[in-house]
């Protein structure tokens, strides 16, 4: 457990799985997570989240690792997928998303 004087450090993110749907088509792409940015406001009825991720053509999919040509193209990802998030900090609290975030835009 880390001290609770420390200053707050990045997540563990421990599953990032995006569901397809088009297909039964899902990838856990936590590994190839290189920024997540979570917003909360008082002011707006949802959750804000993006992250930018880097294709590595090969990511684990439906419990093993597969090779795709890349995961936009693959899954497809247009928008109203679900992805389920779990991660954990640096005290060892975890944050799960129970209903899912689901994709709003995809951006290159």
């Amino acid at each position: 457990m880390a001290n609770p004087n420390s200053p707050a450090g990045p997540a563990n993110i421990k599953r990032f799985q995006i569901t397809s749907n088009k297909n039964d088509g899902s990838y856990d792409i936590s590994a190839s997570v290189s920024e997540f940015k979570y917003y909360e406001s008082v002011l707006s009825n949802n959750v804000t989240a993006s992250i930018a991720y880097i294709e590595t053509g090969n990511i684990k999919g439906n419990d093993k690792s597969v090779a795709i040509d890349g995961l936009v193209d693959s899954l497809p990802i247009r928008g109203g997928e679900r992805t389920d998030i779990e991660m954990e900090d640096n005290y060892g609290n975890t944050l799960k998303f129970k209903t899912g975030l689901y994709v709003n835009r995809v951006r290159s």
